[in-house]
């Protein structure tokens, strides 16, 4: 079985529900780059992770542990 890095599971998420990067980003009050970096797994401080992570499970309403 194969799993998806958070980053693959953030794409998928956002397809799937059939937004761009901008509107995506929108919704979470941050600009397109910053749901590029967050795909491609460029985000690199623990700190802004976790709660973008937190704000697309609230967002979107997905379970925090998928």
């Amino acid at each position: 079985m194969y799993l998806l890095d958070i980053n693959e599971r953030v794409r998928e998420l956002r397809e799937n529900i059939g937004l761009s990067r901008r509107a995506f980003g929108e919704r979470l009050g941050v600009s397109e780059s910053v749901i590029v970096n967050i795909e491609y797994g460029r985000l690199r401080r623990p700190d802004q992770k976790e709660s973008l992570y937190k704000l697309i499970c609230k967002e979107f309403n997905v379970n925090e542990l998928w």
